[in-house]
């Protein structure tokens, strides 16, 4: 038995426009897709052995990663291959605005190199288990940087990717099943900051996304009772639908678990307009989909469903922190010595105002009591060069902007 790549086009009302497949009689899987604004579709999956237009891919042995463009008119414009002689796999794909491709995944083996062109980049994986890779590229096919990390002692894989701005990302890594991280890493690859879950028998993040305000939201699936950087949380039945949400700074704002004595797993999470959260998966019996207290019970027809849930922005019925937005505004950005910020809306209760550099290091802070357009000031001139985040925080709420400063 062999399986087939499918790519294949519709319009916005749903109807069938165009397809195009590719197969030979290994096996063969499609695993991620991006669009840039120029319609140009990116797909990244893993083959053993198969033709994509003119080019072999999984020559390297065992499966290996594949990326291919299609420009908007469904013409192949290329195909990259990434591998080494061990399985490799690619899980999952963004795209940024600077024309910056990733990819996450794992391999296995000594000589996976993640360069496709003819240099050569090679990772080797810790002893004989899986290791988990980062790859970014440009849209024009070429390398740009690549990261690898693992142990010797249990599996590690690269799991849910999402670019977050200026070429940073925030990744999500599963380490023996039983440990997830979230991490966000900069331009380079490198690790800016990264918090692990503890306890779960099984907790997977299939997928992530992030808004404009540096938020990212995640989906996926537990197994047990587990910590993660928020209060515990344990499964109902084999397996429980997993949400939460992180700010910029490694802190978790909120989570949620659903699911009744089947099992339950979210596999894809997305933002739309007004930050309105959109998660799909699959139930099995009787689940309650509303995690505010109210009942939405789902009563499934076969013996696994689909399902698609909305969220409201702050609506989820936890102690959702998003404050009162675009409540503020900080001037002049960039800045140099003086920062001013001034609020549009009456805030009834004491705030704090934080500047954190890219580490998650508090280097300003300042306690205010805010009036309506009214305009509070932090000095600034001490500072280094560099990207910070400012943090408004009332109560358990925060809301966060970047903030540039030059000498």
């Amino acid at each position: 038995m062999h399986q087939t790549m499918l790519l294949s086009e519709a319009s916005s009302s749903g109807s069938y426009m165009s397809s195009v497949g590719y197969n030979s009689s290994n096996y063969e899987m499609a695993r991620a897709i991006a669009v840039d604004a120029s319609h140009n579709v990116y797909v990244a999956g893993a083959s053993q052995a198969l033709m994509i237009g003119t080019t072999p891919v999984g020559t390297k042995g065992g499966f290996d990663v594949f990326i291919t463009r299609t420009n908007a008119n469904g013409s192949l414009q290329w195909v990259r291959e990434v591998g080494g002689s061990g399985d490799d796999n690619v899980v999952s794909m963004d795209l940024d605005n600077l024309g910056n491709l990733f990819l996450s995944g794992n391999f296995f083996g000594t000589d996976f190199d993640v360069n496709p062109t003819a240099a050569v980049y090679t990772f080797s994986a810790g002893g004989p288990n899986t290791n988990s890779f980062l790859l970014s590229m440009f849209v024009t096919g070429t390398f740009n940087w690549g990261n690898n990390w693992g142990s010797n002692l249990v599996d590690d894989y690269g799991e849910a990717i999402t670019a977050a701005s200026n070429g940073e990302t925030f990744q999500a890594a599963n380490f023996g099943n039983s440990i997830e991280s979230i991490a966000l890493r900069d331009a380079t690859g490198a690790g800016v900051w990264g918090v692990p879950s503890t306890g779960a028998t099984f907790l997977s993040v299939q997928s992530l996304d992030c808004d404009a305000s540096y938020n990212v939201y995640m989906a996926g699936n537990l197994v047990g009772s587990m910590t993660w950087n928020g209060p515990s949380l344990g499964s109902a039945g084999s397996n429980d639908i997993y949400v939460a949400k992180w700010n910029g700074l490694s802190t978790q704002q909120w989570q949620f678990r659903l699911g009744g004595v089947g099992s339950d797993a979210a596999y894809e999470i997305a933002i739309g307009p007004n930050n309105t959260v959109f998660i799909a998966g699959v139930f099995s019996g009787n689940v309650d989909f509303n995690p505010s207290g109210a009942t939405n019970n789902l009563t499934s027809v076969g013996g696994t469903d689909i399902f698609i849930m909305r969220l409201g922005a702050t609506t989820v019925g936890l102690d959702e922190p998003t404050l009162f937005a675009n409540s503020f505004y900080a001037y002049p950005n960039p800045v140099s010595d003086v920062l001013t910020i001034s609020f549009s809306k009456t805030v009834m209760k004491e705030s704090t105002l934080r500047l954190f550099s890219m580490d998650g290091k508090c280097v300003l802070s300042n306690d205010i009591s805010v009036i309506s357009d009214q305009e509070y000031l932090l000095n600034t001139s001490s500072l280094p060069a560099g990207m910070y985040v400012l943090d408004v925080q009332q109560g358990e709420k925060h809301e966060q902007q970047k903030v540039l400063k030059f000498e």
